[in-house]
C-alpha cells in the first residue's frame, strides 16, 4: 500500500486542485434563509415586489432584494401585490376594496348632488365638480342646516323638516 508521502508532488497538485474545483463551485449558504431563498418570508412585511428591465414582476423578502437585486432592478409593479404564504412571498392581484363603513363623521358625504336626502362613504359619493344646485332649502333635504353623521359605521343624513 502506498502511504501519502510516497505519492509524486504533481499527483499531489492535482488533488489539491481538484479538490479545490469541487468545494469552490459548491453553493455556500450563508445560514440566513432571507438571504438564502429569495421568497423565504415570515409575515407580510418581509415582502416586496421588483422586475427586471421589462420582465413581469416578481416577488422576493425584502432583504434579498436589496443586497441581491437592487441594483438591477425597479419597483413598478401597480395593480399587483405580494403576500406571505407558507412562508413564501406570493404574488396577489390587488383589490379594489370598497369601502362601506365610516368611523367618523367626515367619512360621510352627500350621495347627491342637489338636495341630497341620503349619505354614502365619500369613495361611493356622486363627483359634484361642475353641478349647479338651486339655493332654495327644500325640506325633507339636507339643505339649509342638515348634513352626513356616522352612526353605528352607517352614513346616515340628517334632513331638515321646515314645516314641524
Amino acid at each position: 500500500m502506498t502511504s501519502f508521502t510516497e505519492i509524486n508532488s504533481s499527483t499531489k497538485i492535482f488533488f489539491l486542485i481538484l479538490l479545490i474545483f469541487v468545494f469552490g463551485c459548491a453553493q455556500v449558504e450563508t445560514g440566513n434563509k432571507f438571504l438564502d431563498e429569495p421568497t423565504y418570508c415570515n409575515v407580510d412585511g418581509d415582502c416586496t415586489l421588483g422586475k427586471l428591465n421589462s420582465e413581469e414582476c416578481f416577488p422576493a423578502n425584502k432583504l434579498y432584494f436589496s443586497k441581491i437585486l437592487a441594483k438591477e432592478s425597479v419597483q413598478d409593479c401597480q395593480r399587483k401585490d405580494v403576500k406571505c404564504i407558507d412562508n413564501q412571498c406570493t404574488l396577489i392581484d390587488k383589490k379594489e376594496e370598497k369601502i362601506d363603513a365610516c368611523r367618523v363623521d367626515t367619512d360621510c358625504a352627500p350621495k347627491q348632488c342637489c338636495h341630497a336626502t341620503e349619505c354614502v362613504v365619500k369613495t361611493e359619493a356622486s363627483t359634484c365638480s361642475g353641478v349647479m344646485c338651486t339655493e332654495e332649502c327644500r325640506g325633507g333635504t339636507m339643505d339649509c342646516g342638515g348634513g352626513c353623521k356616522c352612526i353605528n359605521e352607517k352614513c346616515k343624513a340628517e334632513t331638515v323638516n321646515f314645516w314641524e
